[in-house]
């Protein structure tokens, strides 16, 4: 062992080192992919952006690590803004075009109102299922208590597996 105390190595296959691997491909993706797309495809760019603003407020203040307000609120997101993607790209595709979309108060209508149904999604569908479920489960034992009560009828209170006072007889 050498002289320097508090030295860690780092082997190649560490999960420090694929963690910063990670973090360089993210870099390099967004650099060499996502950049110069932005500039080839700028008026889509405009109208994604903008339109998918709730979804960014949903990935934001969600505190959940698995992010389940921002998949929820944006796939209905993302539904509302495609009726307008569809035009631009059926029309000239340009960024006046975009902008022209984006100047009709009912595309800003639908497209946060559909983000507005996937907040109403992700907040009510939750009780809805636990209710159902709590349900279920309240029928099942329902159900398995009167078999239960019917095995002792027929089998006697011995089935229960606690101890039965026997009557003396005389």
């Amino acid at each position: 062992m050498t002289g320097k105390v508090g030295a860690k190595k780092v082997r190649a296959g560490s999960p420090r080192r694929r963690k910063a691997r990670k973090g360089n491909n993210t870099i390099f993706f967004l650099l060499f992919v996502v950049m110069p797309a932005m500039l080839f495809f700028m008026a889509t760019c405009l109208l994604l952006v903008i339109g998918m603003l709730p979804t960014f407020s949903a990935w934001v203040s969600d505190r959940d690590p698995e992010k389940t307000a921002p998949i929820t609120v944006g796939a209905v997101n993302l539904c509302g803004i495609l009726p307008y993607l569809l035009q631009l790209w059926r029309g000239t595709n340009t960024f006046h075009e975009s902008l022209t979309i984006l100047a009709q108060p009912m595309t800003w209508l639908v497209m946060y109102g559909a983000a507005a149904v996937g907040w109403t999604l992700y907040f009510v569908i939750p009780p809805l299922v636990a209710g159902m479920v709590s349900l279920s489960h309240e029928t099942k034992v329902r159900n398995l208590e009167s078999k239960q009560q019917a095995l002792i009828e027929e089998w006697g209170a011995e089935v229960t597996g606690e101890e039965v006072e026997e009557e003396e007889l005389p």
